[in-house]
C-alpha cells in the first residue's frame, strides 16, 4: 500500500501536548541475531499489508491498559495494533517501521502473493514471570521500489520484543541496504518510529487521534524522541545501523502515583543499603505478583507474592521500583539502593 493512502486513514492535523509523557527512550547497541524456531505468521506465503493476531503469552500493559493479543494490520506490513481496528472505538499503536514494507517476492503488478522471501515469525523465551514475545521481519522490501523497479534490492531486518513485568518495548535493528532511501521511504528521509496511545475518532480511518505518543526524528543513531499525537510526522534521518537497539520504557504519570500513593503501600528503610521491608494499608488485596523494576523499566527479579521483605545487597546502587500487582490493579513505588 503506498503510504500516501494510508496517510487518509491515520494522519492527525493537529499535535496536542497535554499531559507528561507516559514513556522514556533510551538508545543502545547489541549484536543483531536471526531468530529460530518461530512460529510462522505468513506460513510461507509472500504478503503485502498483511494482518496477524499474535498472542503476546502473558498480560502486557500499554500505556494505562492490558493485552494479551497484538494485531499485525493497517497497512504498511510493520504496523501493529492493540485492539481490533474494524470494530473497536480506539486502539493504541506501535509502529516498529512505519516505512512500507513488502515481501520481496510479492508480485505487485498482478497483486499476488508468491513464495515469500521475508518471513515474518514469532517466539516466546524466558521463564513465567520474565518472558519475552519476539517478532521478527526477516529480509523484507520497499513496496515503491518493488513496484517502480520491478525488482527488490533495498532490504531490512528487525524485531519488536515485549518485556513481561516490566513492560518494556524495544525495537532490534539488524542488517539492512537501502540505497535509494527517496525511493524507498517514499520521498521521506527515512522510516517512522514511534508508539501511540488510544487512536480515536467519530470515524476512525478518516480523522483518529492519539491521545498521547512518542515518535523519533533525527540521526538513527542517537534519534530525539518527540512528545506528539500526529502518527508518520515524524521520520529518521538515514538508515537505522545494524545492531541498534530503541528502549521505551514505562513511566509513571503523576497521576498514577497519586492513584498509588492512595492505594498505602510503604517501603522501609529508604533509601537502603541491604535490607528493604514493605507493607500495604489493606491487608486484604490479593497480592497476586511481587517484583522489582530498574529505572530502565527491565525486570530485576519477581517475589514471593506472599513476601513483605527482601535483601538486596546485592544490587547495584540506583533507583529501583516495587512492583505490586492485584486482582485491583498495579501499585508502584520508587525506592532508592545505596
Amino acid at each position: 500500500m503506498k503510504i500516501n493512502n494510508l496517510l487518509t486513514l491515520l494522519l492527525v492535523i493537529i499535535s496536542i501536548n497535554t499531559q507528561a509523557q507516559s514513556y522514556a527512550f533510551e538508545v543502545s547497541t547489541g549484536t543483531y541475531t536471526d531468530l529460530t524456531d518461530t512460529i510462522s505468521l505468513n506460513e510461507g506465503i509472500s504478503w503485502d499489508d498483511p494482518e496477524f493476531n499474535i498472542p503476546i503469552g502473558f498480560n502486557f500493559e500499554f500505556y494505562t491498559q492490558e493485552y494479551n493479543l497484538i494485531t499485525l494490520g493497517l497497512g504498511l506490513g510493520g504496523t501493529l495494533v492493540f485492539g481490533d481496528p474494524y470494530m473497536d472505538p480506539d486502539v493504541s499503536v506501535i509502529l516498529p517501521y512505519g516505512a512500507d514494507i513488502v515481501d520481496r517476492a510479492y508480485d505487485v503488478n498482478n497483486d499476488q502473493p508468491t513464495e515469500s522471501l521475508s518471513p515474518i515469525s514469532y517466539r516466546l523465551d524466558g521463564d513465567l514471570g520474565s518472558q519475552i514475545l519476539k517478532i521478527e521481519w526477516r529480509n523484507v522490501g520497499f513496496y515503491s521500489e518493488l513496484f517502480d523497479d520491478g525488482i527488490s534490492t533495498d532490504f531490512t531486518n528487525f524485531q519488536l520484543w515485549f518485556y513481561e513485568g516490566s513492560n518494556t518495548i524495544e525495537v532490534h535493528f539488524g542488517p539492512n541496504n537501502v540505497a535509494n532511501p527517496s525511493l524507498s521511504y517514499d520521498d521521506e528521509t527515512g522510516t517512522s518510529v514511534g508508539i501511540f496511545d488510544r487512536v480515536v475518532g467519530d470515524d476512525y480511518y478518516a480523522e483518529p487521534i492519539a491521545t498521547e505518543g512518542l515518535a523519533l526524528e533525527g540521526d538513527p543513531s542517537s534519534p530525539d524522541a518527540i512528545s506528539t499525537t500526529v502518527l508518520f510526522e515524524s521520520f529518521l534521518n538515514g538508515n537505522v545501523p545494524n545492531g541498534t537497539i530503541y528502549r521505551f520504557t514505562r513511566i509513571m504519570t503523576n497521576a498514577e502515583e497519586t492513584e498509588n500513593a492512595s492505594v498505602g503501600l510503604q517501603i522501609f528503610p529508604n533509601p537502603t543499603d541491604d535490607f528493604i521491608k514493605f507493607t500495604l494499608d489493606d491487608s486484604t488485596l490479593d497480592v497476586q505478583s511481587i517484583s522489582i523494576i530498574d529505572v530502565s523499566g527491565q525486570l530485576v527479579r519477581n517475589l514471593d507474592p506472599n513476601t513483605r521483605s527482601e535483601n538486596i545487597a546485592d544490587l547495584s546502587s540506583g533507583v529501583y521500583f516495587i512492583d505490586i500487582k492485584s486482582a485491583n490493579g498495579k501499585i508502584t513505588k520508587k525506592f532508592v539502593k545505596k
